[in-house]
């Protein structure tokens, strides 16, 4: 692990863990929308035929 000097803290002297959870999650969401970019575009074929299954499974009996 490394060592930081710059820590965030709260007034009352404790690290400061929302700011960590806030900078984390924007961190996470920021990789997401890169690995959303890569990926090629499919288009709405596979999800229209999984909606498609679904909507006609009712009328099917078991």
């Amino acid at each position: 692990m490394t060592q930081s000097q710059n820590i965030q803290y709260r007034k009352d002297g404790s690290i400061d863990t929302t700011h960590y959870i806030a900078h984390g999650r924007y961190l996470r969401s920021k990789a997401a929308h890169k690995l959303m970019q890569k990926r090629p575009n499919l288009g709405r074929g596979p999800l229209l035929i999984v909606v498609a299954m679904l909507a006609v499974l009712p009328f099917f009996p078991v």
